[in-house]
């Protein structure tokens, strides 16, 4: 009987000892996994990191080049004014032949005191007025009927620097000025075809046509 409790008594610690290693082990696994999880975030969060920091480096890059292109730039224009600094001096140039080399140096045209540039190309309103704005000027604005007759003389089709912020006809132009007189309509002009404007050789005036549609353009550098 003894030899029997005594066994019964082995048995219990020996259960007793297994259930509490059970618990350890799932305490274990409870920790392995917390720590699994905390691992995956870290991972995830390095590789957010990394790619903030690629980010952050193709943008350095990028300001890098621009800054390089803008110092160059910088450069090309500190030369071209030494040089007609000189031209000034030695030629006795007056003013408008200063403007004049300056507009001719950069493939414009200089009339009537301003620059201008008549594209051969043909692009959208929006990226006819990026590319004047990328040459230091500006679709033109016509503000005179002087300025009317010089695009009426091209005999093309070009885009204008006016536009409508609305369908609702309030033209603007690109100087931040609104429309007002003169103005140069074609018959039946503004017909809320488009929030863009261009000069129509046929219609012999403006038209309003869609901005995405593609056209010559003329710049205006003032």
């Amino acid at each position: 009987m003894v030899e029997r409790e005594g066994r019964v008594t082995s048995y219990n610690q020996l259960l007793d000892r297994t259930n509490k290693l059970t618990e350890e082990i799932d305490q274990l696994l409870t920790r392995t996994n917390n720590l699994t999880v905390e691992r995956d975030q870290l991972l995830d969060r390095t590789n957010n990191l990394t790619v903030e920091r690629d980010q952050l480096l193709d943008r350095t890059n990028n300001l890098t080049v621009e800054r390089d292109q803008l110092l160059d730039r910088t450069n090309n224009l500190t030369v071209e004014v030494a040089r007609l600094d000189l031209l000034h001096a030695r030629c006795n140039l007056t003013e408008q032949d200063t403007k004049r080399i300056f507009c001719e140096s950069d493939g414009f045209t200089f009339c009537g005191g301003l620059c201008y540039y008549v594209s051969n190309e043909t692009k959208t309103w929006e990226d006819s007025r990026q590319w004047c704005r990328d040459n230091q000027s500006d679709l033109i604005v016509i503000n005179s009927k002087e300025k009317q007759d010089l695009v009426a003389g091209l005999h093309q089709r070009v885009w204008l620097g006016l536009t409508a912020s609305d369908e609702e006809g309030s033209f603007q132009w690109v100087d931040g000025t609104p429309l007002t007189t003169p103005t140069y309509w074609g018959t039946g002009q503004p017909n809320s075809n488009g929030l863009c404007v261009e000069y129509n050789v046929k219609g012999r005036g403006w038209n309003d046509m869609p901005c995405s549609s593609h056209n010559q353009w003329i710049c205006e550098r003032v």
